[in-house]
């Protein structure tokens, strides 16, 4: 295995992306007592596509590690026992406090099961509406646990040709099941292979940089598109009810990773740019370190502040929660969940 190039930006982009879904939590529960509560919660909406911004980056991060270990000996070994020593301590310890410790401190809605959580299902459940009671937030977690599942197995068996194919046709599966699922009145936010476009759109990034297709002049259509996008995702959110347009809730998924697959695209197609330098920031890079943590405990942290602590003003009250995250996910790390990463040099 070679070593992979560091893209330094790409830990700000992680933050930015959680920093987007914590707004969002925050503000879209926040009752629009004046003007600009109610422009906030309206732009916090914006928020919510955080995630998208996620997939796609972790498709990038996750398919160029496989291509530069696909001719390794333990190729599935080690990528298997990496991700389940990053992922897993963290996922679990959370279940365990959320289930046994919570319902302790606030009063929770515990009827339905949670057992869908224990084993990466609450994404299909949330779906299918059946009864389930845990994190929501997690359904997420669950998309990229599956995409782990078989996306492995595609980029070793095949070439660089034949996994650009396989993400295409992954792409038009979605759309089928999301025109299929819309038209019978079922959610496709939380669904797996509803929303793997997102991930795919970040795998042919993967793809081209092992071309060696990124570089000066992928940046320049990359900016261009950038652009495009903006103005193309930004009009029907103007204009038209999203909610209500079928055809909206079909293609606004890929439409929306699209605008991150430029953005990303841009971002590592000339690293050294003045527009890169931001994302390079030490403390967005250390808040992209601990991105993980801040997704995790964010809603928790929210659930529990607003029990307890009451300041009288809903923009203190949400830098006083945010920090109290950024702390907890601070102590996590390092004092959890580092332990678990150190032993990720034994599956190298």
């Amino acid at each position: 295995m070679n070593s992979l190039k560091q893209f330094r930006a790409l830990d700000g982009v992680r933050a930015i992306a959680a920093f987007m879904v914590i707004f969002f939590h925050y503000f879209i529960a926040v009752h629009p007592s004046t003007q600009l509560l109610s422009l906030i919660k309206t732009i916090a909406v914006f928020g919510q596509t955080g995630v998208s911004l996620f997939f796609v980056l972790s498709g990038f991060l996750i398919t160029r590690i496989l291509l530069n270990s696909k001719e390794d000996n333990n190729y599935f070994k080690n990528f298997y026992a990496r991700r389940s020593l990053r992922i897993f301590p963290l996922y679990f310890l959370f279940l365990i406090f959320y289930f046994y410790v919570v319902p302790l401190l606030v009063e929770v809605n515990n009827n339905a099961s949670g057992w869908f959580y224990w084993v990466y299902l609450q994404n299909v459940a949330m779906t299918f509406n059946w009864d389930n009671y845990g994190p929501l937030h997690f359904w997420s977690l669950a998309v990229e646990e599956h995409f782990y599942l078989f996306w492995p197995f595609i980029v070793y068996f095949f070439n660089l040709n034949k996994i650009f194919v396989s993400g295409l046709i992954l792409i038009i599966i979605s759309l089928f099941l999301r025109f299929y699922l819309t038209s019978a009145s079922f959610e496709t936010f939380y669904f797996t292979f509803t929303r793997m476009d997102d991930l795919v759109l970040g795998t042919f990034l993967a793809i081209l940089e092992k071309k060696c297709l990124l570089g000066f002049r992928s940046k320049k259509i990359f900016a261009y598109t950038l652009v495009f996008l903006f103005i193309l995702n930004l009009v029907p959110w103007l204009f038209i009810d999203l909610i209500s347009h079928f055809w909206l809730q079909v293609f606004k998924y890929p439409l929306i990773a699209s605008f991150y697959f430029a953005l990303i695209g841009y971002l590592i197609s000339d690293m050294d740019s003045k527009t890169t330098a931001f994302f390079k920031f030490s403390w967005l890079r250390f808040s992209g370190k601990i991105s993980y943590g801040l997704y995790v405990y964010h809603p928790v942290v929210f659930l529990l502040g607003t029990k307890y602590i009451h300041l009288n003003n809903v923009f203190i009250d949400f830098c006083v929660l945010v920090l109290f995250t950024f702390i907890l996910s601070t102590l996590s790390f390092y004092i959890f969940e580092n332990q678990f990463i150190k032993l990720k040099r034994y599956f190298e």
